[in-house]
């Protein structure tokens, strides 16, 4: 999704689909690289290639709530490279209160939201999980 409006309509559609007083529990993050860029991660498949990925570099447009990581990924057999693509991976990022407001525009009635510790979220935090209830009728 590169435009705001995208993610409107997901919550419309998912709103749409949910039973009545269903829950829809959403968790957002921001991602931050946690790993200087090189860093490769590996897993060695059933068939004995190894396929890994590697941060090669990240990107935020804080304006349009937006990270964008270029990544390495590689299969590779017996050392030697068998296939290997770079990709961006392109993650929208929400504050609370924005996406409390874009539930409550879909029809959802938000119950609460909290922090991946358990605790309230702060409005203007960008990792938290939101429970939203779909209203009887």
């Amino acid at each position: 999704m590169d435009r705001l409006d995208d993610a409107q309509e997901t919550l419309r559609r998912v709103h749409k689909h949910l039973a009545p007083t269903g829950t829809f529990l959403l968790s957002v993050f921001r991602p931050l690289l946690e790993t200087q860029p090189g860093v490769e991660t590996s897993k060695t498949r059933e068939d004995g290639s190894v396929i890994s990925v590697q941060s090669l570099a990240q990107e935020t447009f804080d304006e349009q709530q937006l990270t964008v990581t270029r990544l390495l990924y590689c299969i590779r057999r017996d050392g030697q490279i068998e296939a290997q693509v770079e990709r961006d991976w392109k993650t929208r990022w929400y504050e609370c209160h924005q996406l409390c407001c874009m539930l409550e525009k879909a029809g959802f009635v938000v119950e609460s939201t909290y922090d991946f510790e358990g605790k309230k979220s702060a409005p203007q935090s960008c990792n938290f999980s939101a429970v939203a209830r779909k209203p009887a009728t």
